[in-house]
């Protein structure tokens, strides 16, 4: 297993709270994102990068959120259900627990996306870590992480059915 990461989250290029998002020259809002007419590819590639990275994490802390309130306020369906909730439904909460519980924080990769590790929180924690770490290499050398779909087929060639003769399991009895 990977130590865990000891910088302060800022460091990491994290967000902490949403108040520590940097959208320089813009106007946020619930229903919008206003961009200033002026700003360069650059700057509109940075602030692209940043919206990705709060989508992302907004699934871990919704994960997190819902997996808290399990043993403290017992069946949360009735939340989430009524006509006042403005959230994710019950479906989106509890998979999103399901997968925030499988990875404890110093398990989770900041350069992948939740769905890489939503794609692996099924496996034993030491073929989930191979795997994120796998998909998480190509960083190291200054490129992207692995997509999640070829993270999904590096899965199924690790996997034990592999190793069985497929044609053997699609011919009839």
């Amino acid at each position: 297993m990977r130590a865990h990461d000891t910088r302060h989250a800022s460091e990491r290029g994290q967000i902490e709270t949403l108040a520590n998002l940097h959208l320089p020259g813009c106007a946020v809002s619930r229903s919008g994102l206003e961009l200033p007419a002026t700003l360069s590819e650059d700057q509109w590639l940075e602030i692209g990068r940043a919206i990705t990275g709060v989508r992302s994490a907004t699934s871990w802390w919704i994960g997190d959120w819902w997996a808290s309130g399990e043993h403290r306020y017992g069946d949360r369906s009735a939340t989430v259900e009524s006509d006042a909730w403005d959230g994710p439904g019950l479906q989106v909460c509890k998979d999103f627990a399901w997968v925030a519980r499988a990875f404890q924080r110093s398990r989770r990769r900041d350069v992948l996306a939740f769905s890489h590790h939503r794609e692996v929180a099924g496996l034993p924690p030491d073929q989930a870590d191979a795997l994120l770490d796998w998909a998480a290499e190509p960083v190291a050398q200054g490129q992207g992480p692995r997509s999640v779909r070829a993270l999904r087929q590096e899965k199924m060639r690790r996997s034990p059915l592999s190793l069985v003769d497929k044609t053997y399991l699609l011919s009839p009895i």
